[in-house]
């Protein structure tokens, strides 16, 4: 009976990790018991190689042909991610209403959300949302 259980939980665990794994949902890292998550990391890539292309064909420059620029947005992309929670993490031990002050700043500066938002999705690919998100927010939160 327990071979059973144990055959069940093995199908269970298999069949969990491959919805995840097709889903993105899985953590890459762990910063002081927060896990950076796969889905957020592959957004914010996308969104950088996504830049990098544009700007690249505005210059009419051509992508090297090995991937050393893949390798370095991928591995400044983590760290990026890795930063922002450090401090998110560090600003809201220093002030209570740190995230507030945060989104309060990127409101201020930012008063068109709807341009803002077409320039999001025309330069890096992502919605008003995710550009908030993975470029204004971190930025907010390393000038505060």
């Amino acid at each position: 009976m327990k071979k059973w259980y144990f055959l069940i939980g093995g199908v269970l665990f298999i069949i969990f990790g491959i919805i995840m794994s097709a889903n993105k949902i899985y953590p890459v890292a762990m910063v002081n018991g927060s896990f950076v998550w796969y889905r957020a990391w592959y957004t914010l890539e996308r969104a950088t190689m996504h830049a990098l292309i544009i700007e690249l064909t505005a210059s009419k420059t051509k992508l090297p042909a090995d991937n050393q620029a893949a390798l370095i947005i991928k591995q400044d992309t983590l760290t990026s991610l890795i930063e922002n929670m450090i401090l998110a993490q560090k600003g809201k031990k220093k002030f209570a209403d740190f995230e507030l002050q945060s989104r309060e700043r990127v409101n201020r500066l930012v008063p068109d959300k709807d341009k803002m938002g077409k320039a999001a999705t025309f330069m890096y690919g992502l919605s008003a949302e995710a550009f908030n998100e993975f470029i204004l927010m971190p930025q907010s939160r390393r000038e505060i």
